[in-house]
């Protein structure tokens, strides 16, 4: 019987090796993976640059007035500054627009980019002037900021001056303190405080010696020491101002008070004493944590809130006491014997010339 195998016929036609099928593919393998690693690296840029373009976008524009006659206005530099915290939480100011304005003192900022927890300010030179606007962020739903700048005029009233820090640092020496005293003056208003015919005035203690100061008033026109007062001259620019001075006061018991007064209200007052050295007795003031600056320990202590004109008093003992203090008991002793001595041979002295009269 004749049997009949009814599957196909195998395949008889020769085979082509694979790595002869891929060889032509093999040159373009390496920049095929260049062009897959180089999308790989784009791709997080990419993202980034459609969320940027995706990102709202608003205007800031305004007029700076008040300025006065003759003082050139057209074409004045305006800057717009946006603060952003960093890694540390300090705010961080870095300029986002610049322009100039026009003859009627108008400015404009398009296309500014909308960040929240954003901060912006408009900052301009006119003439010599600086004239800026107070911080300000875009309100919700709204992309359109207008703004107007007021040339700051020289004014008497000092009603918007106050201390918005005080600070004051006693460092112990023998028979002696070393004060330190940095006020943070805040000028609210947007108009320059006169400081040169009529000076800021401050109290010394009156035993205050060596007066230097650390840092002036910007504008400054120098100090001047009449007893107690002390005369500080310069024009108090909106916004902050920083004065720091040091004098030198002796103490004889090892106790030392101060006695204060300010002219403007004072929103913080701080005191600070090196660890252990010092303590300190005052009713407006109250303990706080210890204090790190530049590796050292500070005790702290202060008072908030305090207005313009109230006393102030800082007693603080434990001041190391001078040498010439031991010699005063050492003194007294050696007169007091002397004394005796003397009286001593002088009832001797009488005692013998009446035994030799008799």
């Amino acid at each position: 019987m004749t049997v009949i195998d009814t599957r196909f016929p195998p395949d008889l036609t020769p085979r082509r090796p694979a790595r002869r099928v891929f060889a032509p593919l093999l040159p373009a393998l390496p920049v095929a993976a260049a062009v897959l690693a180089l999308l790989l690296c784009l791709l997080p840029g990419l993202s980034a640059s459609a969320a940027a373009q995706e990102a709202p976008h608003g205007r800031v524009s305004g007029t700076i007035e008040d300025v006065p006659q003759g003082v050139p206005l057209a074409g004045s530099r305006v800057v717009l500054i946006r603060f952003k915290l960093d890694d540390k939480g300090v705010p961080r100011g870095q300029p986002v627009r610049n322009g100039t304005t026009d003859a009627a003192g108008k400015f404009r900022f398009d296309d500014v980019p909308i960040e929240p927890q954003t901060l912006y300010q408009v900052g301009a030179t006119v003439g010599e002037q600086v004239v800026g606007s107070q911080p300000f962020t875009f309100p919700a739903g709204k992309r359109n900021v207008v703004l107007t700048l007021h040339y700051p005029r020289l004014v008497t009233d000092s009603s918007a001056v106050r201390i918005e820090e005080g600070l004051i640092a006693v460092e112990p020496r023998r028979g002696a303190v070393w004060v330190t005293e940095v006020l943070h003056l805040l000028n609210s208003s947007q108009n320059i405080v006169e400081g040169v015919q009529r000076p800021l005035e401050l109290n010394l203690p009156s035993g205050a010696e060596n007066l230097e100061f650390v840092r002036e008033l910007q504008d400054r026109n120098g100090h001047e020491r009449l007893g107690s007062k002390l005369l500080i001259y310069g024009n108090l620019e909106p916004g902050n101002s920083t004065v720091a001075y040091r004098y030198r006061l002796p103490v004889w018991l090892g106790t030392v008070e101060l006695r204060k007064t300010y002219p403007h209200a004072v929103k913080t007052l701080s005191v600070l004493t090196p660890e252990g050295d010092l303590r300190l007795l005052g009713r407006q003031f109250e303990a706080k944590p210890m204090q790190t600056i530049d590796g050292n320990r500070y005790s702290a202590w202060a008072a908030t809130d305090l207005p313009a004109g109230q006393s102030i008093a800082v007693r603080m003992s434990g001041v190391p006491i001078r040498q010439e203090i031991y010699l005063i008991p050492t003194g007294g002793f050696a007169v007091l014997m002397v004394g005796v001595v003397v009286w001593f041979l002088r009832r001797r002295l009488r005692a013998r010339d009446a035994a030799a009269s008799a």
